[in-house]
């Protein structure tokens, strides 16, 4: 008989909608797996909510039920709401076998060659959305390093309430205890992804940052989707790129990190906005392109991947 482990965060953030819960990663480092659940999101101040096993089912929550030194005592049908009183992005863990729970700001990043090596200074990037971290950093192409979301105690310390860190596990998926193969830069910046979107099975993407470029219809001089003729950004630093051009009137643009088709690109998340002045959002499923401005003109275009 196989049964699919899985657990749930239902809270204002979520709609108290137990029927539509949002489920949470289960942690598959063997002595732990079927034990031990998390999730990264970004929660602000008076936010409250509950773990859950069942969906639908208001008397399976995982309460609060007294804290304890680093975290909370917890339990089935125990406890009431965890609430939260400083705004940023949480690590929330469930323990069952334990019975625990613990509530800490943590973020994934960046540790490896290219910052020392060292856990306490995770070089961090931008946060998604929830259980998913963009981070851009400079790096020697021959650098290694893993994913990692900074010290809790001591450095590299695996326990449930400590840091974690994640390696390639192969077919971008990242392995379950950090013991994996490490992952190469490759360029002399990495655009590296942690994508916990799918709770049973934490992936990566990493791409070369070297270069972004603006491609499209809309640029007066520039051949039209033609990348390895399109005008390059500037790289400022912290994911932040920016350039100016004259951009024609109701035309279209995207943002691609290399001369070619097939390279990473963005596009846009702001359902067609054609504003200036106000950040447009973006992603990066290959959806609509971004729209120009109602009027031709010089405009300068600042690209933020942490943001």
């Amino acid at each position: 008989i196989l049964r699919q482990i899985k657990f749930y965060l239902v809270g204002n953030i979520t709609g108290w909608d137990i029927n539509n819960p949002w489920e949470i990663i289960t942690d598959k480092k063997p002595d732990r797996f079927g034990k031990v659940f998390y999730t990264y999101l970004k929660l602000t101040a008076g936010d409250e909510f509950k773990f859950f096993k069942t969906k639908g089912d208001w008397g399976s929550g995982y309460g609060n039920n007294g804290a304890i030194a680093g975290g909370f005592n917890t339990g089935y049908n125990l406890g009431g709401n965890f609430s939260i009183t400083t705004s940023g992005l949480y690590r929330l863990t469930l323990d069952v076998e334990n019975n625990k729970a613990y509530i800490q700001q943590k973020q994934v990043g960046i540790v490896g060659q290219m910052q020392g090596w060292n856990p306490t200074a995770p070089i961090y990037g931008g946060y998604a959305g929830r259980d998913k971290f963009i981070i851009v950093a400079n790096s020697a192409p021959s650098d290694e390093f893993k994913l990692h979301d900074g010290s809790a105690g001591s450095p590299w310390t695996f326990g449930v309430k400590d840091d974690r860190w994640w390696g390639d596990a192969g077919g971008g998926n990242l392995d379950n205890d950090g013991n994996g193969a490490n992952l190469s830069a490759a360029a002399t910046r990495v655009r590296a992804i942690w994508n916990g979107t799918n709770p049973q099975q934490v992936k990566f993407d990493k791409s070369p940052a070297t270069e972004m470029r603006v491609v499209g219809n809309g640029m007066q001089g520039v051949p039209d989707w033609n990348p390895g003729a399109s005008p390059q950004m500037t790289y400022n630093g912290n994911g932040v790129w920016t350039i100016t051009l004259t951009l024609v009137a109701n035309k279209e643009i995207k943002f691609l990190s290399g001369n070619d088709w097939g390279a990473f690109d963005y596009e846009d998340n702001s359902g067609g906005s054609t504003a200036t002045g106000t950040p447009r959002s973006i992603k990066w499923d290959g959806s609509d392109n971004f729209k120009t401005p109602a009027a031709t003109g010089s405009y300068t275009i600042t690209l933020n991947e942490h943001t």
